[in-house]
């Protein structure tokens, strides 16, 4: 990600996974329909 992301802004997207961890992509009941990077997952991929 370091490479695509600007260092400007790695302290917001740290903060942006850290709430998509929390909130959507948990380890039981992962919410997959809402998550913003269902394309991206490879769990996601494996449903």
């Amino acid at each position: 990600m370091m490479e695509v992301v600007d260092a400007k802004d790695w302290g917001e997207a740290g903060m942006a996974i850290s709430s998509l961890g929390r909130e959507t992509c948990r380890p039981t009941n992962p919410k997959c329909d809402e998550c913003v990077m269902k394309k991206e997952c490879t769990y996601t991929k494996t449903l």
